[in-house]
């Protein structure tokens, strides 16, 4: 009976070693496997951001790359900046044909429309104007005095063609026409930022995920969206065509912790490599909540 006592005396005092260390043991495994899911967390973010870069850098880039193509080998298109009629109605008529055709041929594209430098002569798809009767002129006015040798895509702006249609809002290249010759005129091809935004937005689960847009001047591209005051951002990539930065977090799950993650992307130009890198280090080191 003594040793028995003994024995039983021994395995009480062990028992609450015995219960902190199994607690202890699936603590760490706990803390490894929320660790796991929170680097998953991170590539799936990462993953999804850079597909939704490339897909827009690459539908930008070919837009603008089949505008080259027809500047350079389409004699309907740039027949137009060679000519001084402007009552040469069948010269017209092509130059619309071929801005239709290119605008099918590339479904971001919202318009396009062909300025001529010599008499300040603009063509739409819908009308001819004169450039300063053109509700677009304060936009397109500066192009026509300088080379616009690299195109650039625009800021989110405010584009409508007549001056009682309703604003829009776009994205704009503007490129010098004919391209081999320049100062005879430009082209200017505008995409709407719905467009785009409909684009990532079918990269992602809109439960759980969201995207905000936002230009060069921190303005909102997407109305209506701001998740990121509701989310955790942990992966951020910058464009390399556009100077865009994209970033990515998730959505808190209900009751705490965090639902699998997809995207958030906020993009905006980079103001510096510096101010850039510094984002993307506070975004990384964030604490996990």
């Amino acid at each position: 009976m003594g040793r028995k006592a003994w024995f039983y005396r021994q395995l009480l005092s062990y028992m609450p070693v015995f219960f902190i260390v199994i607690s202890f043991v699936f603590f760490v495994f706990f803390q490894m496997l929320g660790e796991q899911s929170r680097q998953g967390a991170i590539q799936a973010n990462e993953t999804m951001i850079q597909q939704a870069m490339r897909s827009v850098d690459n539908s930008l880039k070919a837009i603008d790359q089949m505008l080259v193509q027809e500047l350079l080998f389409n004699p309907d298109m740039s027949g137009f900046f060679n000519q001084e009629d402007q009552d040469n109605v069948y010269l017209n008529m092509q130059a619309v044909k071929a801005m239709k055709q290119f605008k099918v041929s590339n479904p971001l594209v919202d318009s396009t429309v062909l300025v001529r430098t010599q008499d300040e002569f603009v063509l739409s798809t819908s009308s001819t104007f004169r450039l300063q009767d053109y509700a677009d002129y304060d936009f397109l006015q500066p192009y026509l005095s300088q080379v616009n040798s690299e195109a650039k895509w625009s800021a989110l702006r405010n584009y409508r063609e007549f001056s009682f249609n309703s604003t829009q809002q776009v994205v704009t290249l503007v490129r010098d026409a004919p391209f081999v010759t320049h100062g005879k005129g430009v082209i200017a091809v505008n995409i709407k930022v719905d467009a785009i935004h409909n684009m990532i937005q079918g990269m992602v689960n809109p439960e759980v995920s969201f995207i905000h847009v936002m230009d060069t001047g921190g303005r909102s591209v997407i109305a209506g969206t701001s998740g990121a005051d509701h989310g955790e951002l942990v992966s951020q990539a910058i464009s390399p065509y556009t100077g865009w930065v994209y970033e990515g977090g998730r959505y808190p799950r209900q009751g705490g912790g965090y639902r699998q993650p997809i995207v958030q992307c906020l993009v905006y130009r980079r103001p510096s490599d510096v101010h850039g890198r510094r984002g993307l280090d506070r975004i990384r080191h964030a604490p996990e909540l």
